[in-house]
């Protein structure tokens, strides 16, 4: 299978192993492009670091997480509603010891249990 990317053409080899062919006809494999992505790291001036490792973290977060990272700001005003609620919730919070409503007391209101939920290995508590 034959890739196009901006620095040349990307193959899988019969073993199923991306390789990259360079602009320059030079082929390299994952390793090799791992050494060249820390090479060029290497040439950054130090004021360039700090985004290359932004940009490199953003690339390793999950999709969702990425959504988040780059969602624009919410930018909507507090109205004089929201702050009462805020305050509201803040006391209420308060009066019951800074603890919330078990998961379990909130299921049962709708006669549910955390059972009738399956858990996935992602999901232990």
């Amino acid at each position: 299978m034959l890739y196009s990317c901006h620095t040349g053409s990307i193959v899988t080899s019969p073993k199923g192993v991306a390789i990259r062919e360079t602009a320059k006809g030079q082929i390299m494999n994952g390793a090799m492009e791992k050494q060249h992505a820390h090479e060029l790291i290497e040439r950054l001036p130090d004021s360039e670091i700090a985004t290359a490792i932004r940009f490199l973290e953003l690339m390793l977060l999950d999709p969702v997480a990425r959504a988040v990272a780059t969602a624009p700001p919410d930018d909507e005003p507090v109205t004089e509603q929201d702050r009462r609620r805020i305050q509201a919730g803040q006391a209420w919070f308060e009066q019951n010891g800074g603890k919330g409503i078990p998961m379990e007391d909130v299921l049962a209101e709708f006669g549910l249990k955390l059972e009738d939920f399956p858990r996935s290995s992602n999901n232990a508590h």
